[in-house]
């Protein structure tokens, strides 16, 4: 965070309510403290699961299963829930959160991964919106927005050929003047490569005229603009 705020990011902080690395958050009063500190007018806290665990229906599919591992590497909790399920464990989330004083108007699922009854119980709780790999979803306004997430893979086999496949994807984003996510997790800021390689995307993208804006200010200034009906202006979500 000390360096996203350095160049000024707006960055939509992906939270885990629930028990995560042998750690509730509730249990956990320095990160408390941390996030209570990194929290403001620039940053927003989005419901990012629960636990950030696999959970297995016994009707899961064996697609299914392949699929939330390969893209998720066993986080993909709520990819197989039931409506009811997924209504469980996102009212778990959004009271711990609430417990600290944050209300989030968005839910992003483990690995970009929800099911049919999750995408169900995310609209009747009332979040804002959503987001998949390629879409930002206005779940009030119902609307999708075309915009790929850059999003890297650290400590794998397919680390550096990832990293090419990104760059060029980020390239032709902001070629065509199209929304730029771009997804950091702890781990990537560990690789110096990738560190050098997300900073400098970063910076390719304010040189090119981008605005940093969390999903929130997206989604609204989105609302805004189809209501003025004027033309498409990039932005770019830092994650």
């Amino acid at each position: 965070m000390e360096l996203f705020d350095e160049r000024n990011l707006a960055v939509s902080l992906l939270v885990i309510p629930g028990i995560w690395n042998g750690t509730e958050l509730l249990a956990d009063e320095q990160f408390q403290q941390w996030l209570a500190q990194i929290s403001n007018s620039s940053h927003e806290v989005v419901l990012h699961g629960l636990n950030h665990q696999m959970i297995e229906e016994p009707s899961t599919s064996s697609l299914k299963l392949i699929s939330g591992r390969l893209f998720a590497r066993g986080c993909q909790e709520f990819w197989a829930l039931s409506k009811a399920d997924a209504k469980a464990l996102l009212s778990d989330g959004l009271n711990k959160l609430s417990s600290l004083g944050y209300q989030p108007t968005g839910f992003i699922a483990p690995g970009w991964l929800a099911s049919a009854g999750t995408t169900q119980a995310i609209s009747e709780i009332g979040f804002s919106y959503t987001t998949s790999h390629l879409l930002i979803s206005d779940l009030l306004f119902e609307k999708r927005h075309f915009a790929p997430v850059i999003c890297q893979r650290p400590n794998a086999p397919t680390t550096r050929l990832v990293m090419l496949m990104t760059t060029l994807l980020a390239e032709i984003l902001m070629a065509l003047r199209l929304p730029l996510r771009i997804a950091v997790h702890p781990e990537d800021l560990h690789d110096a490569k990738l560190r050098k390689l997300i900073l400098k995307l970063v910076s390719r993208a304010v040189v090119n005229g981008y605005q940093s804006i969390t999903y929130d200010q997206f989604v609204t200034s989105k609302r805004k603009r189809n209501k003025m009906s004027t033309g498409l202006n990039s932005a770019m979500s830092f994650v």
